[in-house]
């Protein structure tokens, strides 16, 4: 009876260890698909943030070549979008470097629409300058054409070079404003000191208004170029600045995503290893309890053969111990009377 008891609790015991398993496998699968799953969405999100910032940095490069509101609009959008997503990403993920990474590009996409804003601003700005710089340069034409016209033929060589001087000032001004480049910036300021040189020999000879206001003209004109000038290297400085604010959100939000791959890829590794591990030990386990219960059925099976075959010799004195009804029951009742 205790032999059948031993016997029953390792059938048992058997069994449970293998359900045990079967249900820890379960539960680590399931684990592991949701750490997938999770990974999967978190490289997505990172992708989607890149894919964001791409987009609004193309928008600010549009802005910048057409100056229309529309494209300064996008990148409002698209990088408020970008930092959302950080901010929502943010709460899935524990590493406390994505976490920094994160709150990096949140930052960075704030700082870029603020200044693609600034060069909206400053943009108008420079429009305004060169209203007025237009204006000035006219009114100094002007003047001095109704200088040469009222002096005629007493006007002299200096102020028909004063009026060249004058053309070449606002065409070097203009080519500036189109190529803004150190040469033309050059041509136009020592333009505008040649001028005022000339026109003030030309005062000295025989003070006039209009002379006077063509000297007056040229100080305003020289200090209105210089605030253009002002204004253009302040949107050349913000544009370098966004430019480094969108490398860099581009590289951390491409850390993210490569730190995601990395993730996804041992979850899956470490998922199929205890998936594998368990499985394996669940079949030893079967194996086992299989060589078990055979073994106690063929014990007893070769007992009732052994049995069978010492009364086949004649030897009607065997005897066969039965603990309780077994097979073996159905032997002792067909050799019994």
């Amino acid at each position: 009876m205790f032999k059948d008891l031993r016997l029953a609790i390792k059938i048992g015991g058997g069994f449970a260890c293998v359900l045990i398993l079967a249900v820890a496998t379960a539960i680590a699968s399931v684990i592991g698909l949701s750490s997938v799953a999770a990974s999967v969405s978190r490289g997505s999100q990172s992708k989607q943030i890149i894919a964001m910032i791409n987009d609004g940095v193309i928008a600010g490069k549009n802005y910048v070549i057409t100056s229309k509101p529309e494209y300064s609009d996008d990148v409002a959008e698209y990088m408020s979008s970008a930092g959302k997503i950080a901010e929502m990403l943010k709460g899935h993920v524990k590493d406390p470097a994505n976490v920094g990474r994160l709150e990096d590009i949140e930052k960075a996409a704030k700082e870029y629409t603020q200044a693609v804003s600034q060069i909206v601003t400053l943009r108008t700005d420079a429009e305004k300058m060169r209203v007025k710089l237009a204006d000035t340069g006219g009114q100094i034409t002007s003047n001095l054409t109704e200088y040469v016209r009222k002096q005629g033929s007493s006007v002299g060589k200096e102020g028909y070079a004063l009026l060249t001087l004058v053309a070449q000032t606002r065409l070097s001004g203009r080519t500036y404003m189109m190529l803004k480049t150190e040469e033309a910036y050059d041509a136009t300021i020592r333009n505008i000191k040649e001028s005022i040189q000339l026109a003030t020999q030309l005062n000295s000879a025989g003070k006039t208004v209009l002379i006077e206001s063509v000297i007056s003209g040229f100080s305003d004109y020289s200090a209105i170029f210089n605030k253009l000038r002002e204004i253009d290297s302040a949107e050349a400085l913000t544009l370098a600045q966004a430019a480094g604010l969108a490398e860099a959100s581009i590289t951390k939000a491409t850390e993210v995503s490569d730190s995601a791959d990395r993730l996804l890829a041992g979850t899956i590794a470490s998922t199929g290893m205890l998936v594998a591990i368990f499985t394996i030990i669940a079949l030893m386990i079967g194996v086992v309890l299989s060589i078990a219960v055979t073994r106690s059925i063929t014990r007893a099976m070769a007992l009732g053969v052994a049995f069978t075959k010492q009364i086949s010799d004649g030897n009607l004195e065997v005897s066969l111990e039965i603990d309780k009804r077994t097979k073996l029951e159905y032997w002792r009742m067909l050799c019994d009377p």
